[in-house]
């Protein structure tokens, strides 16, 4: 089985659902648009999010850095030698409790491709 999930679009503007097949999201889809044999919609493969996708550790260490100096100029280098193993392992940390606590919700796709709603599905949908 393959791990790509899909979504459906009628506008090609947002996406909805999360579907194991293109079937499911074209049934999805006929439900919630009250779409009609030769309406058109939209289909694209799922690209799911991390919190991981979103930090940046090198930015969180340079951020106190500033704030230090803003706070005492006289150490304006104090994290400039922070080793770079321990900035990723500050950055996987922060990405892990994100992802556990409040993961996005939210995803883009790929990989769209234009559907007729066709007798067939109507069939199938019953």
């Amino acid at each position: 089985m393959s791990d790509v999930k899909y979504a459906w679009s009628k506008s090609g503007d947002i996406f909805y659902g999360n579907h194991d097949s293109i079937e499911d999201a074209i049934h999805e889809a006929i439900d919630e648009e009250a779409l009609e044999i030769s309406d058109g919609l939209s289909i694209g493969e799922i690209v799911a999010y991390t919190a991981h996708n979103f930090v940046n550790a090198d930015n969180i260490v340079e951020n106190i850095s500033e704030r230090a100096y803003e706070t005492t100029p006289d150490d304006f280098d104090w994290l400039n030698d922070f080793p770079k193993d321990k900035i990723k392992e500050l950055g996987k940390l922060i990405g892990d409790f994100i992802q556990k606590e409040c993961p996005p919700r939210f995803f883009t796709v790929n990989n769209v491709k234009e559907y007729v709603v066709t007798e067939e599905h109507m069939k199938e949908h019953l």
